[in-house]
């Protein structure tokens, strides 16, 4: 979609992708919270105000794992 966007608007625009901001702002943060850290995969942690099956099955197909555990809240 990036190529196609550039190919209509030129290559004087800059275009932001935003996951990747969003993953490089987060990264940023956790390490100035001393919360980063670079080893192993972590423990995940879902939770949901929709239905958490529904979730669990979006998550396996998005994820490409099982998503043992999802809590749902209450707002």
């Amino acid at each position: 979609l990036a190529d196609t966007i550039r190919d209509v608007l030129g290559d004087g625009i800059h275009l932001v992708d935003s996951a990747c901001e969003t993953v490089r702002f987060v990264g940023e943060f956790l390490k100035t919270k001393d919360m980063f850290s670079s080893e192993g995969a972590g423990n995940y942690r879902f939770y949901v105000s929709d239905d958490p099956l529904k979730f669990k099955e979006h998550g396996r197909m998005f994820l490409a794992r099982d998503i043992p555990l999802v809590e749902h809240v209450a707002w």
